[in-house]
């Protein structure tokens, strides 16, 4: 049952060809017994100065820069980092001590 609609989808994904209107996020609850489907939003966009992005969006950093370097990027920009990962490696934390020095 959790399988079928997934598999639906994922013909969607494939095919490539789809709006996010046309997705479903399914919901299934056999105990009481309950099928729905709904439409899927798409994510809310944060604006600051020219850039633009989503919390779906990555950003690829070149050159290699250092963790301060981005850091001092980020506060240049207005921004401030809550947290930087690097694949599965926690860099930055704002909320621990020893990140913020």
């Amino acid at each position: 049952m959790a399988t079928g609609p997934v598999c639906l989808e994922l013909y969607k994904v494939l095919d490539g060809a789809h709006k996010v209107e046309d997705y479903r996020n399914t919901f299934t609850n056999l105990a009481l017994p309950l099928f729905s489907m709904a439409e899927p939003v798409p994510p809310k966009v944060l604006k600051h100065r020219d850039m633009k992005w989503t919390v779906w969006d990555r950003w690829v950093l070149r050159d290699n820069p250092t963790l301060k370097q981005v850091i001092k990027w980020l506060k240049g920009n207005g921004l401030n980092a809550y947290s930087i990962s690097y694949g599965n490696c926690l860099l930055f934390n704002s909320l621990f001590p020893r990140h913020r020095e």
